[in-house]
């Protein structure tokens, strides 16, 4: 079957139902047409129907060998399958012998809405390997697979069932991944979020490419933030919101040049503007539900990528208050280019805009505050003193603490924060 023309290009595991079938029918024509397995037989074990059905399977797996099926006579067939309301096994293992050709593969999975095939299609093994994308001259083609696309279409009516059988699978191809994304999407709460560990366990969104799957993602963990689930809607959004750095680039040979090499930002997995979009426009439901853990996310996203624009050789510089924050981003409330941020930029934003939204509750403020002193940079000290400028509780102790920090009081890269908060302290 195979190395048949044209069956010989269906999925593995309609050759293997195939096959599986011409085995049943040919143990049941040996077994009651032999003349040694006849001897003791009773007339009346093999029913006339149960004769008939068999010679039907037969003659229909020799039909599919010997028989070029015209195309749309398939069709004909597998549309009254799927108008079939409760499959049994029969109409499994009659779809396993109309399928001829991988047009008609897609046919089937890409019109099937019933969940009720769902089992029956299991048990068969189609949705067992997923089509992998293709590397050909440079190019990649993430291939469409119609099993995938009947998974996410019946998630809402099987949500449970489809989970497990995507938990079991491991693919890079981005059009399957999204449809799996679209699956949770689709299920309720209590199941969408067993596809967090997933995400995050098999690196989906740290792939080399991820096209659309970041804002699929981020659909996920909005659905989760507005439901409650606010654990892994978080555990998301660090997925989300993680940062890579490619090192540091040697352009010069001369030992001496203090420009031996350049430092390149810090980036996202994925494009910088996608990441931009996800962070103003779907994360408001933890902004609202949980600030404080959000804040801490973009807080430490923000100290991971100063870190992985740390230079070579000067591992000093990342502890002290010189990681020049103050030429990246002069004003602290705004970024420097508008339109053409980095991810230390578009953190920075979101950390300002949670300050700016909280400045009047004192209990969040004060856990902002301590989740800033934990970090050393002196990005943090001007982002703690902005918060005491524009809060209007009383952070006296912090303030006071802040400001008769000799080591702040002589660091250049401070002035701006330091002048405007010893003003407001000290009019």
């Amino acid at each position: 079957v195979s190395e048949h023309p044209v069956l010989g290009a269906r999925s593995p595991y309609f050759n293997d139902q195939f096959v599986k079938q011409w085995m049943g029918v040919n143990q049941f024509f040996v077994k009651n047409c032999h003349h040694h397995e006849l001897r003791n037989k009773k007339d009346s074990s093999t029913t006339e129907d149960e004769m008939k059905r068999n010679w039907g399977v037969l003659e229909s797996l020799i039909h599919r060998l010997l028989v070029e099926e015209p195309f749309y006579g398939v069709i004909a067939e597998l549309d009254k399958l799927l108008n079939v309301t409760d499959p049994t096994e029969d109409h499994a293992d009659e779809l396993m012998r109309h399928i001829v050709e991988p047009q008609h593969q897609r046919y089937f999975f890409d019109k099937c809405n019933n969940p009720k095939w769902l089992p029956l299609l299991e048990k068969r093994g189609a949705f067992s390997s997923p089509l992998d994308s293709i590397e050909k001259d440079g190019y990649i083609q993430f291939v469409p697979w119609s099993e995938s696309g009947y998974l996410s279409r019946i998630a809402e009516h099987a949500d449970d069932a489809v989970f497990r059988i995507i938990e079991k699978l491991d693919t890079q191809n981005l059009s399957v991944l999204g449809n799996f994304v679209e699956a949770a999407i689709k299920s309720s709460p209590d199941v969408a979020e067993k596809y967090t560990d997933l995400i995050v366990r098999k690196k989906w969104l740290k792939n080399k490419y991820t096209l659309r799957l970041p804002d699929q993602v981020s659909g996920l963990m909005e659905k989760l933030a507005t439901a409650g689930k606010h654990e892994k809607a978080l555990a998301l959004a660090d997925e989300l919101f993680s940062v890579q750095g490619t090192g540091p680039v040697k352009i010069s040979d001369d030992p001496d040049s203090p420009l031996r090499y350049t430092y390149p930002d810090a980036k996202p997995f994925y494009d910088e503007w996608q990441f931009e979009q996800i962070i103003k426009n779907k994360t408001s439901g933890l902004s609202q539900g949980k600030p404080v853990e959000i804040f801490g996310i973009y807080v430490r996203k923000l100290k991971e990528a100063i870190e992985l624009e740390g230079k070579e050789g000067d591992k000093d510089n990342l502890d002290n208050f010189y990681e020049y924050s103050h030429i990246w981003r002069p004003d602290i409330t705004a970024a420097r280019s508008y339109g053409r941020e980095d991810v230390k930029n578009i953190l920075l934003d979101e950390v300002i805009n949670l300050i700016q939204a909280h400045a009047n509750n004192l209990e969040i403020l004060k856990r902002f505050t301590s989740l800033l002193k934990e970090q050393s940079y002196a990005l943090f000290r001007r982002i703690e003193m902005y918060l005491y400028f524009v809060s209007q509780q009383n952070f006296e102790a912090g303030i006071e603490a802040i400001l008769s920090d000799e080591r702040i009081i002589h660091a250049y890269n401070l002035k701006r924060e330091y002048f405007q908060l010893l003003g407001k302290t000290f009019p």
